[in-house]
């Protein structure tokens, strides 16, 4: 572990904020960096607007919630990976032993057999089939212990 855990956070809270203005001004479309901050602060009430109503919804609505989510969705795939590597005491744990791979692939299969093309169907039917694992899970959990 790091001498200075306060300076290893800062470092990672730098280098994402950092990312994540990035991630504001690249890609199709003229963002510069002060239009996007100028953007980012006329939403949040700190500055009077002052940027072309196109820069702010490809900035507003496009970029940061897309950039924001990818942050989120990065940090809980981290800390899912932590969770399975601390959970089996083995730092090469990945989603195989678990069998993620299998039961998404099983199910990807399933859904394409039964003629379901994604959307609400699809989750309809992995939220039923996980909820029918756990219980069979929990049934067999309390049957031991009562046997």
């Amino acid at each position: 572990m790091s001498p200075r855990p306060w300076l290893t956070a800062l470092a990672v809270a730098a280098s994402v904020s950092a990312l994540l203005l990035l991630a504001l001004v690249v890609g199709p479309g003229r963002v510069s960096l002060p239009d996007a901050i100028d953007v980012v602060a006329a939403h949040l009430g700190l500055v009077a607007p002052t940027h072309p109503p196109a820069i702010d919804a490809l900035v507003w609505d496009l970029r940061l919630p897309r950039s924001l989510l990818a942050a989120l969705l990065g940090a809980a795939l981290g800390l899912g990976g932590a969770v399975a590597q601390g959970l089996f005491r083995n730092p090469m744990a990945e989603p195989g032993v678990l069998g993620v791979s299998a039961g998404a692939a099983t199910l990807a299969v399933l859904g394409f057999t039964l003629g379901l093309r994604g959307g609400w169907d699809m989750a309809a039917l992995v939220y039923f089939v996980c909820c029918g694992i756990a219980r069979l899970a929990r049934y067999n959990v309390t049957a031991e212990r009562l046997s």
